[in-house]
């Protein structure tokens, strides 16, 4: 498992102090936030439920932690929205290498997933909660690059 690149990250405010806007790119096809699982360990131990994208999570979250921390735009722990802020908009655009001539559709992954997939790997050092999302634009494309990668805007509402 490699840790994404993020690259091309921009902020913008609207007065000092106040970050309105935030986008990058990530350069790395999203992965999907699989279903929770269920672990049982024998004997008389209750079941144990776990997320086996945790790992992948945490490589990514990562990656965005040092992006903003490099661009310095966030110092640990803090995260670059606060809930207090109010609610987010978030933009995300998913682009796939096209595997076929025929291929119609982008992708085999569901955009939901990707969605819940990135949602959670970016909580910590893009905002606090997810629950501060109240917009949600998403979509699939066929890349321009023969590359995949994932495009992130979010902003203040």
């Amino acid at each position: 498992m490699a840790s994404p690149q993020i690259t091309d990250v921009l902020a913008a405010q609207a007065k000092v102090g106040t970050w309105r806007t935030i986008s990058f790119t990530v350069l790395a096809e999203s992965p999907v936030q699989e279903a929770h699982r269920v672990s049982r360990r024998g004997g008389n131990d209750p079941p144990r439920v776990y997320d086996p994208s945790h790992r992948l999570k945490l490589l990514w979250r990562a990656a965005v932690s040092a992006a903003l921390v490099d661009c310095r735009l966030v110092t640990p722990p803090h995260s670059f929205f606060k809930l207090s802020d109010g609610g987010l908009k978030c933009q995300l655009d998913f682009y796939f290498v096209r595997t076929s001539e025929h291929q119609v559709i982008p992708g085999r992954k569901d955009v939901d997933n990707m969605v819940k997939f990135l949602f959670d790997a970016f909580e910590g050092p893009l905002y606090e909660n997810d629950r501060a999302i109240v917009e949600l634009l998403a979509t699939k494309q066929f890349s321009p690059t023969n590359d995949a990668f994932v495009q992130v805007k979010v902003s203040m509402d």
